[in-house]
């Protein structure tokens, strides 16, 4: 990201409490979101993606969030984009399984993730992770 000049935002809640979801798994959600992003940043001339983590109190709800400041997802494609080998990368550059092997990962753990279609700033993906106990 540095060498491509990419801003990477924070907003970590420390409130945010313990998803019931191992890190591993997390993480490979989150590279892969990553991932997306990146690739959707090429042609962007201030490129910036955003993390944030948050708790939501009515529910006990972990959320993380990724967005970023791309052009986002045609809404032509958009109720393809978690099946699984499917890519608007050229060939070579992607497998098309990132997003459906991190909804599998997720829903197998009562967690999901879906794509914002409200936001308008480029693309935004939330996760919702049930939790196990709240930070201290």
């Amino acid at each position: 990201m540095k060498r491509r000049n990419i801003r990477l935002l924070l907003e970590l809640d420390p409130r945010a409490p313990v998803a019931a979801i191992g890190s591993g798994h997390i993480d490979i959600v989150l590279v892969n979101l990553l991932l997306n992003a990146l690739h959707a940043l090429k042609e962007v001339s201030d490129p910036q993606i955003v993390v944030q983590t948050r708790l939501e109190p009515k529910t006990g709800t972990a959320v993380l969030i990724v967005a970023d400041n791309g052009p986002g997802v045609p809404e032509r494609i958009r109720g393809r984009i978690f099946d699984p080998f499917f890519t608007t990368k050229e060939v070579g550059e992607g497998s098309g399984l990132g997003l459906s092997i991190g909804q599998a990962i997720l829903s197998k753990r009562g967690a999901r993730v879906r794509y914002d279609e409200t936001y308008t700033d480029g693309a935004r993906f939330i996760v919702r992770l049930p939790t196990i106990i709240a930070a201290s």
